[in-house]
């Protein structure tokens, strides 16, 4: 999960869809149940919110 939150914050602005996880090698699946557990939104969420916040 950690590196998927440390890609968002290096590049908020950038539209982060499952398949991104990959890329990183990590499992999307596992990635949106942890987020959902700690964040309470799945991954694409987190990174819409965080890029909404971005662009304010």
């Amino acid at each position: 999960m950690y590196p998927c939150v440390n890609a968002i914050e290096l590049n908020p602005a950038k539209r982060w869809q499952d398949s991104d996880c990959d890329e990183l090698s990590v499992d999307a699946s596992t990635v949106r149940r942890q987020f959902k557990k700690r964040f309470g939104m799945t991954f694409v969420e987190y990174a819409r919110a965080r890029r909404m916040w971005v662009l304010r």
